[in-house]
């Protein structure tokens, strides 16, 4: 990851211009504030800013505003923060940079953040690979200009994080957007004006029901969803005017017959399928004709997220499904994908998990499925909905394609921003200042030597000779390349 250098740069392996310790937890922490007790930065206090903790001093590693901190463990391992006082906690490297400024520290990490977290260390919870990190080649710049590139990034990145802001809010609203496109399809305002020229609907009883149990438009208001829906719309279970199958228990030791593929629950995302991995197992051929999958039918998860659901349309085939998926299959009379969007909204608006069942793990069963309310619009009026549905949908769509487009964009701007930093392309260079002006300035090299024996004294370190000399083969190499070139 080195670069080509600026006349008065150098550069150095990362651990050679700071110190560094770990953060640890201490003997002592609290609820409250008192005295002899500290803030105590956790990832809660390091992310959002909220200190909840306080620490003991004697037992703590502490941290001032210079001090550079970097997530260690976690997820997030490789995010930087910086201006915090108190304990650091054990997720937490502490870094204090010598005779560097702390800042410009701050945004090296910052532009190999994506680096340093693609490659971590760990199979359990991942963390920074110290390897990696600490050898990562820091270019060194004069004091002066490294508080000249400071100044101006301080203009530019406040404004590329307000951009990425604003950006990050359009998500929020395409999702609103898509949530009042099915309350006002599920509530019949999208089809109010395709009705008033359509008047000549079937009666109300227009559907052939198991068990002809028409569930009242008072009762569907009051108790599911408090909307007032259109008078010739009726409400039945899903049970009386669907085949709904949960699928097989897929055991791959006792199961016998012929390799066939099947989707699971993870496949099956809201609106659509991803089935770039399906599995297969060995099923009798009765059970692949019982656990068939054919155009229109309907499948929802019973766990996982319960309740999401997609309508197959690739074909007939000979895949089948596994048991955390059911199968609805209608009668007639009946859009699959009228029942998809009335699932989305009330899983949306936590309406559908009144049928969830589980304390820790919810589960849609068969039995709460077949109990789903869903509103009967006549047919043509369904397909009325769907055909406006996906005609607003993909307005969303446009704009969620547009939006990605422009964060990619901002996030490299970002990164492009930083790059030309750190390779002296920002600002006027010192050398370059100098060169105009005939005076003298404080090289980059000689910086680094000042470092490396502030550092020998701050950490009593007795190798800063041997350091130092590492150093200049390493530049005696380069100039022996560059002049064989």
């Amino acid at each position: 990851m080195s670069e080509k250098l600026p006349k008065g740069w150098a550069e150095v392996d990362l651990d050679k211009i700071l110190i560094y310790s770990k953060g640890k937890k201490p003997k002592t922490l609290s609820q409250k504030k008192a005295d002899g007790l500290v803030p105590y930065i956790n990832i809660k206090a390091f992310e959002q800013g909220v200190i909840d903790e306080f620490a003991d001093v004697k037992s703590s590693k502490l941290i001032c505003k210079t001090d550079i901190l970097v997530v260690w463990d976690g997820a997030r391992f490789g995010l930087t923060g910086k201006g915090m006082e108190g304990a650091a906690g054990s997720t937490l490297m502490v870094l204090t940079p010598v005779l560097i400024d702390p800042e410009f520290l701050f945004h090296f990490i910052n532009r190999h953040y994506s680096y340093i977290n693609s490659k971590p260390k760990g199979t359990g919870t991942p963390h920074v690979n110290p390897d990696i990190f600490w050898k990562l080649k820091f270019p060194i710049a004069p004091l002066s200009e490294q508080k000249r590139i400071i100044a101006k990034l301080d203009q530019i990145i406040p404004r590329i994080d307000l951009v990425k802001e604003r950006l990050n809010k359009i998500p929020a609203i395409i999702k609103r957007f898509r949530q009042s496109v099915l309350t006002a399809a599920v509530a019949g305002k999208l089809t109010e004006q395709w009705r008033a020229k359509h008047s000549d609907f079937d009666s109300p009883v227009w559907i052939k029901s198991k068990y002809n149990k028409i569930i009242p438009h008072e009762e569907y208001r009051n108790e599911w969803n408090n909307i007032d829906i259109p008078e010739h719309w009726n409400c039945l279970h899903l049970k009386e005017i669907a085949d709904l199958r949960l699928g097989k228990m897929l055991d791959g030791i006792k199961n016998t017959g012929v390799e066939t593929k099947y989707i699971r629950n993870v496949n099956v995302r809201w609106f659509q399928f991803e089935l770039d991995d399906l599995k297969t197992i060995k099923l009798l051929q009765e059970e692949v004709i019982k656990l068939s999958i054919k155009n229109g039918d309907v499948f929802i998860c019973e766990g996982g997220e319960p309740g999401r659901a997609a309508v197959w349309q690739s074909g007939e085939n000979k895949m089948t499904f596994q048991k955390a998926l059911h199968r609805v299959r209608f009668h007639g009379n009946v859009e699959p994908y009228w029942l998809v969007y009335n699932l989305k909204l009330d899983a949306d608006t936590d309406r559908l998990s009144r049928l969830f069942t589980g304390s820790t793990i919810k589960h849609f069963t068969g039995r709460s499925l077949a109990d789903y309310p869903l509103l009967l619009p006549p047919l043509e009026e369904q397909e009325e909905i769907v055909r406006q549905v996906d005609k607003l949908f993909a307005i969303a769509d446009k704009l969620e394609s547009h939006y990605q487009k422009a964060k990619a964009r901002v996030d490299n701007l970002s990164q492009s921003i930083l790059a030309k930093a750190f390779r002296g392309e920002l600002v006027i260079t010192e050398a370059e200042l100098v060169e105009r002006e005939g005076r003298d300035f404080e090289s980059a090299e000689k910086l680094l030597d000042r470092i490396l024996e502030e550092k020998a004294k701050l950490s009593g370190n007795k190798k800063s000779t041997v350091i130092r000399r590492s150093v200049k083969d390493r530049k005696t190499q380069k100039e022996s390349i560059r002049n064989a070139k």
